[in-house]
C-alpha cells in the first residue's frame, strides 16, 4: 500500500476521533452499486477489500480508509445518436422544428432510457488520517478527486475541520527562486523537470531533460513566469513532483524505502498491507514536515 500521490489537508484542531468511532460513522455511508437509473454512487469500502470487513485499518495512530465510486458509462455519442433519431422523427412526422428546451427534455428522457443498459465502472481512492501529526492525506492526482473524498468523510463524521495548508512563503515563489539561484533547499534535491506558468495569462511551458540553469530557462523567470510543478527528491528516499498548491504527485519510493519494506516478513496480504502502510506513512510524515519547513512553516504557526 504505497500512495502514488498525496494531497494533504491539515486538521485545525487535535484529532480525537477513535478508530471505533470512525468505523461506526463510515458504516452509515457504505458503498453500493448503481441502481438502474443512477449515474453514480460513492461510499466506503474496506481498505483490505475482500480480505477484511473493517472500514478502518489502524496502524500506530494512523487510520486508513477507502472510498469507492461507481459510474455508469454512457458515451455522449450514444446519447446524441439516439437524440438525433427521436428529434428527426418528430420534425418529419410533425412538420415542425424541435426547439432547444424540448430537445433538452428529450435528451433527459434518452439518458433515463439508456442508463439501465450502460456499463458500470468502479474506482477506489485511499486516504488516511494521521492522528498524531494532524494530517488527512488522500491518494488523488486531482484536487477535485481529493475534495470528493474529503466531502464524503465530512458527510459521514458530520464535522471535519481540515483545510489545505498555507505556508508563510508561497511555494511557486520559492520554487522559482530555487531554479533561479541554482540551489536546493535543505533535505531536497531539485530535479531536471518542471513547468513554468505565467500568472497573468496561464501560459504554460514544460521543461524536461533540460539544464534548468540554461539561458532559456532563466529567460522564462525574467519574464515573470513561476515554477509549478517541480521535480524534487527528498533525502534520497522519495522522488516526486510538487505543485504550487503543495500537491505531491508522481511519487516514487527509492531504494532505501523499498528495501526496508522487503525486509519485513509478511505471512498474508493483511500483514503486507499493514507493513507497507506503516513504512509509507512514516516516510510521508517526514517528507511533509520538511516541505513545510522549506516554505517557512505554516501561516497559522507564525
Amino acid at each position: 500500500m504505497f500512495f502514488k500521490n498525496a494531497i494533504a489537508c491539515r486538521f485545525s484542531q487535535p484529532v480525537t476521533l477513535t478508530p471505533d468511532e470512525l468505523e461506526a460513522k463510515l458504516a452509515t455511508l457504505p458503498f453500493r452499486h448503481c441502481g438502474q437509473l443512477e449515474q453514480m454512487t460513492v461510499g466506503f469500502t474496506p481498505p483490505l477489500g475482500r480480505h477484511s470487513e473493517q472500514l478502518v485499518h489502524t496502524n500506530k495512530g494512523r487510520l486508513m480508509i477507502c472510498a469507492t465510486r461507481e459510474d455508469r458509462i454512457l458515451p455522449s455519442s450514444v446519447v446524441n445518436e439516439r437524440l438525433a433519431e427521436i428529434v428527426e422523427g418528430i420534425e418529419v412526422s410533425g412538420n415542425r422544428k424541435v426547439g432547444r428546451k424540448e430537445k433538452k427534455e428529450i435528451q433527459e428522457k434518452v439518458v433515463l432510457e439508456l442508463l439501465p443498459r450502460a456499463f458500470a465502472k468502479s474506482s477506489s481512492t485511499y486516504a488516511y488520517i494521521d492522528t498524531r501529526k494532524g494530517w488527512l492525506i488522500v491518494d488523488a492526482s486531482s484536487a477535485n478527486k481529493a475534495e470528493e473524498v474529503v466531502s464524503l468523510i465530512r458527510k459521514a463524521v458530520e464535522s471535519l475541520p481540515v483545510a489545505r495548508p498555507v505556508t508563510a512563503v508561497a511555494p511557486a515563489f520559492a520554487m522559482t527562486q530555487w531554479i533561479a539561484n541554482q540551489e536546493s533547499p535543505e533535505h531536497f534535491v531539485v530535479g531536471e523537470e518542471c513547468s513554468f506558468v505565467d500568472p497573468k495569462n496561464g501560459a504554460l511551458v514544460r521543461c524536461k531533460g533540460k539544464d534548468l540553469g540554461s539561458a532559456e530557462v532563466r529567460n522564462h523567470i525574467e519574464t515573470g513566469m513561476q515554477v509549478s510543478p517541480l521535480a524534487l527528491t527528498w533525502e534520497d528516499r522519495i522522488s516526486f513532483s510538487l505543485d504550487a498548491s503543495l500537491a505531491i504527485r508522481k511519487i516514487k519510493y527509492l531504494e532505501g524505502v523499498m528495501e526496508a519494506a522487503a525486509e519485513i516478513d509478511a505471512e498474508d496480504i493483511a500483514q503486507r498491507f499493514d507493513a507497507d502502510f506503516h513504512i509509507m506513512a512514516a516516510e510521508l510524515a517526514g517528507l511533509l514536515d520538511n516541505l513545510i519547513e522549506a516554505f517557512g512553516g505554516e501561516k497559522n504557526e507564525q
